[in-house]
């Protein structure tokens, strides 16, 4: 709660004190990663690490908004594996905590295409 109101995190806050930081109602998420875990895709370069991630996800509305992203190309990663029996994801910050939801649903359409090496 510290950081959201722009106080520093970790102390304790007195009356009439003031912040030393602008508030940040975002919780200092503004984007995160998808991942998949359960090794469908191949890792790839991500920063300075080799990871698991399907897609980046920029947020661009308020806290109490709707996020909804609609990407009209696909991405397309490649498949580490020839048999699916189910799939694992997890949506992490870039410090790869996970990202607490409060409420709702995550729905992800994917799509696949077999690769006729042209």
């Amino acid at each position: 709660m510290a950081y959201i109101t722009g106080f520093t995190p970790g102390r304790y806050i007195f009356n009439f004190e003031i912040a030393h930081y602008a508030p940040d109602i975002r919780a200092g998420i503004h984007q995160f990663l998808v991942y998949e875990t359960n090794g469908l895709i191949r890792k790839s370069i991500f920063g300075d690490e080799m990871l698991p991630v399907l897609r980046h996800v920029t947020l661009s509305s308020h806290s109490s908004d709707v996020v909804e992203e609609e990407y009209a190309s696909p991405f397309w990663i490649p498949v580490a594996t020839q048999y699916i029996d189910e799939l694992h994801f997890e949506i992490r910050t870039f410090d790869g905590e996970e990202l607490p939801f409060q409420y709702g649903a995550v729905t992800m359409v994917l799509a696949f295409k077999r690769d006729t090496g042209l």
